[in-house]
């Protein structure tokens, strides 16, 4: 999980997807970087999310 403990990155996902505009069953790829991508493009990166 990029580094995040569990309860940290489930919190980053729901604020990641508010943010994106994508819904609870939008499927999406992190790669190791922490690039997001969905529908084959990179669309931010998961560290953005971390608080």
């Amino acid at each position: 999980m990029l580094g995040y403990d569990r309860d940290t990155f489930g919190d980053m996902v729901h604020v990641m997807k508010d943010d994106l505009d994508l819904r609870g069953d939008d499927n999406v790829i992190w790669h190791d970087n922490g690039n997001i991508e969905f529908r084959k493009n990179i669309i931010g990166n998961m560290h953005d999310y971390a608080f």
